[in-house]
């Protein structure tokens, strides 16, 4: 049954994956049905995104930098796609960041 917890992260389909493990479908809804399976898919599958998004925060200053760069371009398309894309992103990050404070605040009072 672990053994298959590979699978079901690579493969988003429950059928292909139970032909990969050449199990019949209803198996693998079974199983799922396991909390202990499901916690460790959920756990694994968070690790994997875990990782993902590791590797990807390593080039976020990379990717940045070139944005920025892109500022410069003599093609004022390119420049102003470029602009919008800095701004949406960093409106994003605003939001998000005031939803975080927010949410802390909530909890912090409803745990007192």
């Amino acid at each position: 049954m672990t053994l298959a917890i590979p699978v079901l992260i690579e493969e988003p389909y429950i059928r292909k994956a139970a032909e990969r493990l050449g199990i019949n479908h209803k198996q693998i809804y079974e199983w799922l049905k396991d909390s202990e399976f499901k916690k460790e898919l959920d756990d694994q599958r968070k690790a994997c995104i875990d990782e993902a998004l590791c590797v990807l925060k390593g080039s976020m200053t990379k990717a940045a930098v070139v944005l920025t760069q892109l500022l410069d371009s003599e093609n004022e398309s390119i420049q102003r796609g470029v602009a919008n894309d800095i701004l949406d992103k960093a409106m994003k990050f605003v939001e998000l960041r005031e939803i975080e404070e927010r949410l802390a605040n909530l909890e912090q009072h409803l745990n007192h």
